[in-house]
């Protein structure tokens, strides 16, 4: 089974679902994380279709739904996620980022780099930890 990368993205007010593994643009907005994850596969669907009916080559998997969608969430998307679970102090304790940094990449003023995403990756997964923990006592 063929596995499709959708990055899933926060954009000013609307959650973004894209993919760069299907050759094509396929992107889908909505103002809700479930909406957009279903205009992704409604417009990868249809580019599929389409394609077909145009005669253009379509890869078996594409045309026989052998694939699966893995989800790849940005650091906008992370932050936005989970700022009703927990808050940007605890995220820069975890992370050592500061908060009016993070505050930066959760409203998209600035785009962190590959080494600061994946800090801000582990901050929430450390978070995620101790709350199991909490949660096991």
């Amino acid at each position: 089974m063929k596995k499709i990368v959708c990055t899933i993205d926060w954009a000013d007010k609307n959650w973004c679902a894209g993919n760069d593994t299907v050759d094509g643009v396929i992107v889908a907005t909505d103002k809700t994380l479930e909406g957009a994850k279903a205009g992704f596969q409604e417009t990868l669907d249809f580019d599929v279709e389409s394609a077909a009916e145009n005669g253009l080559d379509v890869p078996d998997y594409l045309r026989n739904h052998d694939y699966e969608i893995v989800y790849e969430y940005t650091p906008a998307a992370l932050l936005r996620m989970y700022q009703s679970v927990t808050s940007l102090a605890a995220l820069s304790r975890a992370t050592g980022i500061n908060q009016r940094q993070l505050s930066f990449y959760l409203n998209g003023a600035r785009k962190p780099r590959p080494a600061i995403a994946e800090k801000i990756r582990l901050g929430f997964k450390q978070i995620a930890n101790q709350c199991a923990t909490l949660a096991a006592l």
